[in-house]
């Protein structure tokens, strides 16, 4: 028998009053309403969705229905003693999800605008709620892994969403080899010689370390959180962390080098492995000089392998900079948007002139295009039998979803 009750049925039926905030009950998890309107709000704001429409509210809806399924599989997952979620599993999965937001967002200062928290607080705020997340899918993988489908699956699933399946990407065959834009030892030298300055200045109080990151750094969170960083030992790359950690309440560390610049860091606070540090990311100067050492550089490998392809073919596979590589019959979602664009439009079996995106100088050589294309049981055949696998693992799943429900306490308020 079900126990499902709503509020506005109260003359029908005599029932408990939840606790403020809580908006339902499922077995022995709570689901609180301010989780609930959080997340619709960042759906809503990401599809532009005024919060006085009707569809608020089915979003709202969906999102509450969701969320009382997980904790009814919750309930089950955690009596299995075998399902174990790491640390790193949540963390990849928060940074995946986070940065996602950020792009649809435009940075991470419209980000953070947005949803009213910094980025670390957002982590920290649904750090719970993802490893749930995770634990759900794990206990939903390892009981319905074995679920299996024929080919009449398949032919079915085909027939029905025909219509409605998105084209294939474009795809293409091509080499990429990148170099990073390298200063010259004398633009570092001299770079390292004024940050000492800096580092020496900030250290004596003749310049606000505050101050300085406004001006300065090129983190691009620093105009909302002024270098102000509040994190767990684990949140933040190794080379920042290494040196963050050896340093005293009010110390400023030497110039450290991570894979996103400069750091200067300073030490606010520090209890356990939590930590508040402060700091001005810098970046290397380059000249036009220099970018013009670089555009040389690859034009003399352009000029060698004209004839040659397979060499410069080589010579992007051992490179392991960035995009370089060789890649066949591969579409362009990971790559910059000018790769796709040379690809489709450029000659076949030629090279791109020299590009210069961002802090690094690109050569590519093509050998064929493909564009899009509806998609079918011939050109797409493993695609749509995995999709057809899927949906057919989740229909199972929502069939044991349901019949749970009929032996669960559940209680919904009325909101």
């Amino acid at each position: 028998m079900i126990w499902l009750f709503f509020c506005f049925f109260s003359i029908l039926f005599s029932q408990p009053q939840l606790a403020d905030g809580v908006v339902a009950v499922v077995g022995n998890q709570i689901v609180l309403l301010s989780d609930i309107k959080d997340e619709t709000d960042l759906i809503s704001k990401e599809k532009n969705i005024s919060p006085n429409s009707s569809l608020y509210g089915k979003v709202f809806e969906s999102v509450l229905e969701k969320n009382i399924n997980n904790k009814v599989i919750l309930n089950f997952a955690q009596q299995d003693s075998s399902l174990i979620v790491s640390y790193d599993e949540i963390k990849q999965i928060l940074d995946e999800r986070v940065n996602y937001y950020i792009q649809r967002f435009g940075s991470i200062d419209s980000f953070e605008k947005k949803v009213g928290m910094t980025v670390n607080e957002m982590k920290e705020k649904n750090w719970e709620t993802i490893e749930e997340e995770l634990l759900v899918e794990k206990y939903r993988m390892k009981n319905f892994a074995n679920v299996k489908i024929t080919k009449h699956d398949v032919f079915a699933f085909y027939s029905e969403y025909k219509d409605s399946l998105p084209q294939a990407p474009s795809f293409g065959s091509f080499s990429i080899l990148e170099k990073k834009i390298v200063p010259s030892e004398k633009n570092k030298k001299l770079f390292l010689e004024k940050t000492s300055n800096l580092i020496d200045s900030l250290r004596v109080g003749l310049l606000d370390f505050t101050e300085v990151a406004l001006k300065r750094s090129i983190d691009p969170s620093v105009k909302n959180n002024k270098g102000v960083l509040n994190t767990n030992r684990g949140d933040l790359v190794p080379e920042y962390e290494k040196e963050a950690y050896l340093l005293s309440a009010g110390e400023i560390s030497n110039l450290t080098k991570s894979p996103f610049g400069y750091h200067i860091i300073k030490l606010l606070d520090k209890k356990g492995e939590k930590i508040k540090t402060q700091h001005i990311l810098l970046s290397l100067p380059v000249t036009e000089k220099d970018i013009i050492e670089n555009f040389t550089y690859l034009e003399k490998i352009k000029k060698k392998t004209l004839n040659d392809p397979g060499v410069f073919d080589s010579l992007a596979f051992v490179s392991r900079v960035g995009f370089s590589g060789f890649y066949e019959k591969k579409s362009f979602e990971d790559f910059p948007l000018f790769v796709e664009q040379f690809v489709k439009e450029g000659e076949t079996y030629s090279f791109s002139e020299i590009i210069k995106n961002k802090d690094s100088v690109f050569l590519i050589y093509k050998y064929s295009f493909t564009d899009q294309e509806i998609k079918t049981l011939e050109n797409s055949w493993f695609e749509l039998e995995q999709l057809a696998l899927n949906k057919k693992r989740f229909d199972e799943f929502g069939l044991w979803i349901k019949e749970k429900k009929e032996n669960l306490y559940i209680l919904i308020s009325d909101f």
